[in-house]
C-alpha cells in the first residue's frame, strides 16, 4: 500500500487512515467510507473533486454510499471503468472490486506525469513533421510505444513495436532497449545479454516473471553491483521464495531511483499491468536523467 501512503501521508483526512497493513485485509476497511479513493482520483487527476463534496465526519452509512458514489462517478469521469462497481460493493470491501479500481485510478496516476511538462526531453520523441500539439495528444501508452521505438532507432534497429503484446515476445526489443538505457559507465554488453536465456521472457504475462529473476537482472544491468545475490533465491519454487525475491527486487528498484508501486505479489502472480508500470517507471527515470537533452546523449550510444 505504498502509492496510497506516499501520496496521502501529508493528507489530514487521512491520518486515521494510513499507513495501511499490506499482509491484512485492512485495505478493504479503510477503502470503505470513500474518503482514499476521492483523495486518490485527485491525486491521480488534481481538481476532480470538489473537497467541500466529501463527508468526513458522522459517516453513517448513508454518508459513506454518498462518498463511494461521488468516488465511483469520478473514476469514471477520469477514464476509469466502472462497470458492475456499486457503492455497496465497495462497503461491502468485495476485493476484486475495490482493487480492480483503485489500480485504475493508480494507473492513471502513475502515467499522467508521462508528458511534456514532467520530461521536456520528450520532445525528441517527435516524428518528422509533427508537432507539439500532435505529441500532447497522445496517450501516455502511445508515449512510451514511442519512446521504446526512439531507443530502437538509435541503436541503428529497424524493427519498431506497435503493441506491449505480440510485438515484444521474443525479447529482442527489451535486449536493445536496456543496452540503450543503462548508464554508460554501466558497460552493457549486447553478448552476454543475448545469451542468458533465463532472462527471456516473452510478455509481461509470462510465468518465467514470477520469481522476480528477470527484474532483478534487469535492475543489475541498470545499476552495476546494485544486487546481492547473496540475498537471491535463484532456483525459487515455492510463493514464499518468489515473495522474498520480488520484495528484494522492488526494495533495490526504489533505491536506484524507480517509483515502482508494483506490489511482490503483483509480480509472483504476473499481473500483466502492474509489470506494465514498471517499464513505465524506467522511461520516467530515463527521461528525467535527461533534464530535456537527447534522451541518449547520457546513456549508451
Amino acid at each position: 500500500m505504498q502509492y496510497e501512503y506516499d501520496n496521502l501521508k501529508e493528507d489530514a483526512d487521512c491520518q486515521a487512515l494510513i499507513p495501511i497493513n499490506s499482509e491484512s485485509n485492512e485495505l478493504f476497511d479503510r477503502c470503505k467510507n470513500g474518503i482514499i479513493l476521492c483523495k486518490l482520483i485527485n491525486k491521480s487527476a488534481p481538481k476532480t473533486i470538489d473537497e467541500r463534496t466529501i463527508n468526513k465526519t458522522n459517516l453513517s452509512v448513508y454518508r459513506r454510499h454518498e462518498n463511494l458514489t461521488l468516488a465511483i462517478n469520478s473514476a469514471q469521469s477520469i477514464g476509469c471503468s466502472v462497470v458492475n462497481i456499486g457503492p455497496e460493493d465497495l462497503d461491502a470491501g468485495k476485493p476484486h472490486l475495490v482493487l480492480g479500481l483503485l489500480w485504475q485510478i493508480i494507473r492513471i496516476g502513475l502515467l499522467s506525469d508521462i508528458n511534456l511538462a514532467h520530461h521536456p526531453g520528450l520532445i525528441h520523441l517527435l516524428e518528422e513533421g509533427e508537432t507539439l500539439e500532435d505529441l500532447q495528444k497522445l496517450s501516455p501508452e502511445q508515449i512510451l510505444l514511442r519512446w521504446v521505438n526512439y531507443h530502437l532507432r538509435n541503436a541503428g534497429q529497424d524493427r519498431r513495436i506497435n503493441n506491449f503484446s505480440d510485438d515484444i515476445k521474443d525479447s529482442e526489443v527489451y535486449t536493445y532497449l536496456l543496452h540503450q538505457i543503462a548508464p554508460k559507465e554501466s558497460h552493457v554488453d549486447l553478448s552476454p545479454l543475448r545469451l542468458d536465456k533465463s532472462a527471456k521472457f516473452s510478455g509481461f504475462g509470462d510465468p518465467n516473471l514470477s520469481d522476480g529473476i528477470i527484474l532483478i537482472k534487469l535492475i543489475e544491468k541498470l545499476k552495476p553491483n546494485g544486487v546481492d545475490w547473496k540475498l537471491v533465491n535463484t532456483a525459487a519454487h515455492s510463493d514464499e521464495e518468489k515473495l522474498a525475491n520480488a520484495r528484494y527486487a522492488i526494495g533495490i528498484a526504489r533505491k536506484m531511483g524507480a517509483k515502482v508501486y508494483a506490489l511482490p505479489e503483483d509480480i509472483v502472480e504476473v499481473k500483466q499491468k502492474m509489470v506494465m508500470t514498471i517499464f513505465a517507471c524506467l522511461m520516467a527515470r530515463d527521461t528525467s536523467t535527461s533534464n530535456g537533452q537527447k534522451l541518449t546523449e547520457s546513456h549508451q550510444a
